[in-house]
């Protein structure tokens, strides 16, 4: 499932909804691993001569198959972009914050919002 949908006015339905069957096919869900993003939808995961994506898409799989993610992670909450994701990318990406760190700053700001 993907978090996308046809308005009622829409004047091109039959296109945008080919559209978003042609985003689950097995075709699409190759064209962004091959690209680096995990594929929209259930299914088989795509498969990738990477190793540290395809570890990273064994992961995400999981999560999929568990109902443990959301199509995107910043729509998780509504503060997650703003409060932990953005300044824990920088923090990470200049060394001052742990994966490890990282995660758990992620975990803590979704718990707190879902109070």
């Amino acid at each position: 499932m993907t978090a996308f949908g046809i308005p009622a006015n829409a004047k091109n339905k039959n296109a945008a909804a080919a559209f978003l069957d042609f985003l689950q096919s097995d075709e699409a869900r190759q064209i962004a691993v091959d690209n680096g993003y995990p594929p929209v939808g259930e299914g088989e995961t795509p498969s990738t001569d990477n190793q540290l994506l395809g570890q990273v898409l064994t992961a995400y799989e999981g999560l999929v198959k568990t109902g443990n993610t959301t199509d995107y992670i910043n729509n998780a909450t509504a503060g997650m972009q703003a409060s932990a994701i953005i300044p824990g990318f920088q923090s990470l990406i200049d060394g001052t914050m742990t994966p490890k760190a990282f995660v758990e700053s992620i975990q803590a700001q979704y718990e707190k919002e879902v109070k």
